[in-house]
């Protein structure tokens, strides 16, 4: 099957042209915008024919790429605040601040829900009333991978006993190496901060950001990459 023309419109910029694969994944779709709109692509949303592109869900994504034709024309408009699941950002605990990152031994009285593997892992509490793990704060292995939180949670934080979504509020890292950039929001009225850090060492402890003792923060964007030591 031949590749799809179409155009992405920014406000009264030229329109950018390009070619999707029927095939297009939403994890091809993002590098596509990420092309595009390069460090500012999570700026924006995406309206196709009058309806908003889900960006959280593939299977969502695939039913709304059925709308392009060729010649298409996609319109990326500012996200707007407060909008619905994955716009305006992600209320999570703040890991810019690095008197939250606090130091634990592992416990072999852990449940089966808080079992951590190497890398990057996502916590929150499971909401499902039929699961084990229900009101528990469980623990959701990402791995040794680059996670985008706003892109990916959807898709990959889900309760390690019943694989249900759960909203993450806090991270940890393990027996491995990890960075993240960002931007950051900490008041509506101000323009959104850059974040960054380098890279850092957990070793064979787990390495919590306390979400107990600060307010979460709205990120607009957080990707962590964590790597094999």
């Amino acid at each position: 099957m031949s590749s799809i023309p179409v155009q992405f419109q920014l406000d009264d910029q030229q329109p950018v042209e390009y070619k999707l694969s029927p095939t297009c994944t939403l994890t091809d779709f993002t590098r596509i915008i990420k092309n595009i709109y390069k460090e500012r692509y999570w700026m924006y949303s995406f309206i196709c024919h009058g309806k908003m592109f889900d960006l959280q869900s593939e299977e969502e994504f695939q039913g709304m790429k059925r709308l392009i034709t060729p010649k298409t024309t996609l319109f990326a408009v500012v996200r707007t605040k407060g909008g619905g699941f994955g716009f305006g950002g992600s209320r999570f605990v703040n890991v810019h601040n690095n008197n939250l990152l606090k130091r634990y031994e592992w416990s072999d009285k852990a449940p089966v829900w808080r079992v951590v593997r190497p890398g990057l892992c996502l916590e929150g509490y499971c909401q499902n009333v039929n699961c084990t793990a229900y009101n528990h704060q469980v623990i959701i292995n990402i791995g040794l991978v680059k996670f985008d939180l706003n892109l990916q949670k959807a898709a990959l934080s889900k309760c390690p006993q019943c694989q249900k979504y759960v909203n993450p509020i806090t991270c940890a890292f393990n027996r491995c190496r990890w960075k993240y950039h960002g931007q950051l929001e900490l008041n509506k009225n101000e323009v959104p901060s850059s974040v960054k850090t380098n890279w850092k060492t957990a070793d064979d402890a787990y390495y919590r950001f306390d979400s107990d003792t600060e307010e979460p923060v709205t990120w607009l964007q957080l990707i962590f990459e964590a790597r094999a030591k």
